[in-house]
């Protein structure tokens, strides 16, 4: 996909086009996997259509797949998902004493399969058993899931250098720029808390000529949240990768 076409997607994605899509039936085997069932069937309109499949093993693993017929951004998200969890496994294969020795209670599903032939996107990663973070815990308590995850970032950002591997790559100018965005976003949504939001922009434009001097980069998931750490088994898992860059 050239800047030009990312662009065009881009702005149709914030005026709210989505893209045509057109339900595709999942392959029946991707690789030794099995194909066993649809999951959340009754998401008619969700941008992402996603299966249960078994692999020789007997474990299973959560297939998650769009539809290429004119898919808005989505495609490049979801490509580029593929590449951080692609990356990521393989860190997990050659570094795994390493981040077992640092961080045994973190982890992130390993990419088993994925399919890109002009018709389908899919990827195929193993099946987590946890719950989202229950926004009835104490803040303190959420607040210390998501904070190991992010020290898990930094950390794997140490040992691995993912700028070749991820796709979305943003720079300084630019993550002031979209912080604007954002803002006028936000103000749209939540006028009840205009101060905040102004109070929280002007500290991100009086911090602007420093930011544009730091060159040091590294892969920000960029939506760790509720949703996206998992708690189960005494660990904590990371998911959802579409909007991770390297910046």
């Amino acid at each position: 996909m050239n800047t030009w076409t990312l662009l065009q997607r881009v702005c149709l994605d914030l005026v709210g086009y989505r893209g045509t899509r057109e339900e595709l039936p999942f392959p029946a085997t991707v690789q030794e996997y099995q194909f066993v069932r649809v999951l959340f069937p009754d998401r008619k309109h969700n941008k992402f259509q996603f299966a249960l499949y078994r692999g020789p093993d007997q474990k299973e693993y959560i297939a998650k797949q769009l539809n290429l017929k004119d898919p808005g951004i989505d495609e490049h998200w979801l490509r580029n998902e593929i590449a951080v969890y692609s990356a990521k496994t393989r860190v997990q294969e050659y570094e795994s004493e390493a981040l077992h020795s640092h961080f045994p209670d973190v982890h992130i599903p390993s990419l088993v399969a994925d399919v890109d032939d002009g018709t389908r996107l899919m990827s195929l990663v193993e099946k987590i058993e946890g719950t989202e973070l229950d926004p009835t815990l104490l803040i303190a308590e959420r607040i210390t899931h998501m904070e190991r995850a992010i020290e898990y970032f930094r950390y794997i950002n140490t040992i691995h250098n993912f700028h070749p591997d991820v796709m979305t790559h943003r720079s300084m100018w630019q993550i002031v720029v979209m912080s604007l965005l954002v803002t006028v976003g936000a103000l749209v949504r939540n006028s009840h808390c205009f101060m905040d939001i102004i109070r929280g922009e002007l500290r991100i434009l009086a911090l602007s000529p420093w930011l544009m001097l730091q060159n040091a980069k590294e892969l920000i998931h960029r939506d760790i949240g509720y949703s996206n750490v998992l708690v189960g088994d005494g660990r904590d898992f990371i998911i959802d990768f579409e909007l991770s860059s390297y910046m």
